[in-house]
């Protein structure tokens, strides 16, 4: 039977679907979950947050999923989440998918990240499941459990990118990041996470570990009074040796070039330097 219109099923759900062989063909929740868990990673947006306290039974800031087809923690597995709840210094970050407990969020193999990632922020996570770390119950205690979620971040040496960090209010015009191990270089990138959307109506810098500040270009002109526009999420961003270059237009600059969109294709032009990812 082939219909040539719409269908509606009130709500209702269409079964027994089969395995899709062909491009046009539907996939059921099956196929959908085993490419999904094949791959290793499972993408979180709607997750849920409570923010630290200081009484008892969690003191830390929990981050909970709700994954009907995550039954139990798998060493190895890889989940991407955007934060609904800031940490906190001093008790850190449990998460947890489906009430199979909370389990501590660390870099560096145990330290907690505490504020290190402020809402709305997105980070890739690993779960160890040999690895011990300290999950804050009350104030004054932590409990040594096994497993964790390793946050995976960018670091810098010669031939990976560093991941900074920007919360400068959206209304001040020297921006100020902060990332572990960045040296300032020319003709080298970093991705920047970048909290709040730019309001300031002039132009605006970026200041990044304290190595001085340096004028940012959005689209390939100066920030000014009628170039400011800069929303908040993660950049890839260019320093030719005096400026940071930021796009919002969804091309990308490379070695100075400029990619995308009505350009050529990227098989004959500079290439994107080695990315590596460190788990901290």
């Amino acid at each position: 039977m082939k219909h040539l219109n719409d269908q509606h099923f009130n709500g209702n759900r269409l079964r027994e679907v089969g395995t899709p062989v062909a491009g046009a063909d539907a996939a059921n929740k099956a196929y959908v979950d085993n490419c999904i868990e094949a791959r290793g990673v499972r993408i979180y947006r709607n997750a849920t947050g409570t923010a630290a306290k200081t009484s008892s039974p969690y003191c830390c800031s929990r981050w909970d999923v709700t994954d009907e087809s995550v039954t139990e923690y798998k060493d190895g597995m890889a989940v991407c989440l955007k934060i609904p709840v800031a940490g906190n210094d001093t008790y850190g970050i449990g998460f947890q998918i489906n009430s199979l407990g909370y389990k501590p969020v660390v870099y560096n193999v145990n330290s907690l990240i505490g504020t290190r990632y402020g809402k709305g922020a997105v980070v890739w996570c690993v779960y160890n499941a040999t690895q011990t770390a300290n999950l804050y119950y009350n104030s004054s205690s932590a409990s040594t459990v096994t497993g964790c979620w390793q946050v995976m971040d960018y670091y810098y040496n010669s031939n990976t990118i560093a991941m900074a960090y920007c919360s400068t209010a959206a209304s001040t015009a020297a921006k100020v990041a902060s990332s572990t191990g960045y040296v300032l270089r020319a003709n080298k990138y970093l991705f920047l996470n970048f909290s709040n959307t730019n309001s300031k109506q002039g132009a605006i810098t970026l200041n990044v570990n304290s190595t001085g500040a340096k004028p940012i270009y959005i689209n390939g002109e100066p920030s000014s009074s009628t170039n400011y526009t800069l929303p908040s999420g993660v950049y890839w961003v260019y320093y030719d040796g005096t400026n940071y270059y930021l796009r919002t237009d969804g091309k990308l600059t490379i070695n100075g070039n400029v990619f995308g969109g009505s350009y050529n294709d990227l098989a004959d032009k500079p290439t994107i330097p080695t990315i590596t990812f460190r788990q901290w």
